[in-house]
């Protein structure tokens, strides 16, 4: 095979995988996937595990899963467990809160997937409504 050759599979392959990772990314996201592993993270690893993680391990795994999620997903799965009983689950909730919403533009980045969720064509009226003001409610909640 030519340099050439293997040059241009290699960029089809990069823009494929590329394509591909967005996808699976929206899909897991956006699906109920991320809420059911999220509250498996929240309610079990971080009152069981997580504080047996190297720092390291728990920004670059732990917490990069919620960062690097839709600020309107991670907001439904985060706020309800500030309430809970176990010190270990409130305490983790309130340092990823903090770091989603503050310390990495969430609140900013909140505000435009609501703005194009309203914009969107797919979604009724009512459904943008809904989840507008269960979001609203939920941050309005933080103490």
């Amino acid at each position: 095979m030519s340099l050439e050759l293997t040059f241009q599979l290699n960029q089809a392959e990069a823009t494929y995988t590329s394509e591909r990772r967005n996808q699976v990314w929206e899909v897991f996201y956006k699906g109920v996937s991320f809420p059911t592993l999220s509250r498996f993270l929240i309610y079990d690893v971080a009152s069981n595990w997580l504080p047996c993680f190297p720092l390291t391990a728990r920004k670059l795994v732990y917490d990069v899963f919620f960062i690097e999620g839709l600020v309107l997903e991670v907001v439904q799965v985060l706020i309800p467990s500030l309430g809970h009983n176990v010190s270990v689950v409130r305490s983790n909730a309130e340092r990823l809160v903090e770091l989603c919403l503050l310390e990495n533009e969430g609140v900013l980045q909140l505000a435009r997937e609501l703005g194009a969720y309203h914009e969107s064509k797919d979604n009724s009226n009512s459904l943008v409504n809904l989840t507008v003001s269960r979001v609203a409610q939920l941050v309005a909640s933080v103490p």
